[in-house]
């Protein structure tokens, strides 16, 4: 016995499989784009994380702070400059590092990759320039990705046009060549005559981390005591301001070490002249700051002849 086709089933006819064709290809038209898009997005959202981690590998990272002072500045806090190549930052050997600088590295957080963080998420090579101080912006490092595209100098390019705080400033490196704070100078006049306190200076210096020395150490800061009559067996505190003073050199974001100094006739504040030196105090320096703060610890002098 034959088994007929059962009543109402059939096959798609052509034009149901053209219609249905048409639909997938319309779809896959909008989607397609639109994955594209979002896949481009991820991609220059990895690139500009990549930069960020770079630019604190360079600088430090602001936000590690304990108890109140900030822990971290990068690359420049041990070295004294910024690196003159992204591969300084993984291992800055060659004399024109100095080995305190060798011996913090790497630079980059734990865990990087090392065949990635030099390059962006299409596998080019970021670009890294250090420049003279921007007059107009402050900025000194500049770096660059060729975007999606691959191609440097297009309109899809990651840089210090379309991201400015992926960019490295003066303010973050040297900040400032600004010095205020103060120091408590007491004299005792066990002499045979009466003495003016404007006979003694005060000298200020800083020591701190160079690019091409061990250390580097800032002109003296050379400050004439205001006047005061200090009687014979008389005791007088003598109080110094230092407002917004200028140092020889801008000095770079880190630990600095400021040694006070009383001298004794000498406006240049000579080594030779020190009747008092209280040693030294770290002085840790924020990026972005107008001035440095320092307070020297307080000074006593016993002057006994001229």
């Amino acid at each position: 016995m034959r088994t007929g086709r059962k009543r109402g089933s059939r096959g798609f006819t052509f034009i149901e499989v053209i219609v249905v064709m048409a639909i997938i290809a319309i779809l896959a038209g909008i989607m397609v784009p639109f994955a594209y898009k979002m896949w481009e997005s991820n991609e220059i959202d990895d690139t500009k994380q990549r930069m960020l981690e770079l630019k604190k590998a360079m600088v430090g990272d602001k936000t590690m702070i304990q108890n109140g002072i900030r822990t971290n500045f990068g690359f420049v806090g041990e070295c004294g400059q910024l690196p003159q190549t992204l591969d300084a930052l993984v291992n800055p050997s060659g004399m024109l590092y100095q080995q305190r600088c060798k011996d913090n590295a790497p630079y980059m957080p734990a865990g990087f990759d090392p065949s990635k963080y030099g390059k962006d998420a299409w596998g080019n090579d970021f670009v890294w320039s250090v420049t003279a101080p921007d007059p107009a912006t402050g900025r000194i490092g500049t770096l660059r990705s060729s975007g999606p595209d691959r191609t440097a100098g297009t309109s899809d390019d990651i840089n210090e046009t379309t991201d400015p705080d992926l960019q490295i400033y003066e303010q973050e490196v040297t900040p400032t060549n600004r010095l205020s704070g103060g120091a408590s100078v007491t004299l005792t006049n066990s002499s045979t005559a009466s003495i003016n306190a404007n006979r003694f200076y005060l000298g200020v210096t800083a020591t701190y981390v160079s690019a091409f020395s061990p250390a580097a150490t800032v002109t003296p800061l050379c400050i004439q005591l205001p006047p005061m009559t200090v009687d014979v067996g008389q005791v007088q505190t003598v109080t110094v301001n230092i407002d917004n003073a200028t140092l020889s050199a801008a000095l770079p974001v880190g630990k600095a070490l400021f040694r006070c100094a009383l001298h004794n006739n000498d406006s240049s504040c000579g080594a030779g002249s020190v009747v008092v030196s209280p040693g030294d105090m770290g002085v840790f320096i924020a990026d972005n700051i107008n001035s440095i703060y320092a307070t020297c610890p307080s000074m006593s002098y016993v002057v006994t002849g001229p």
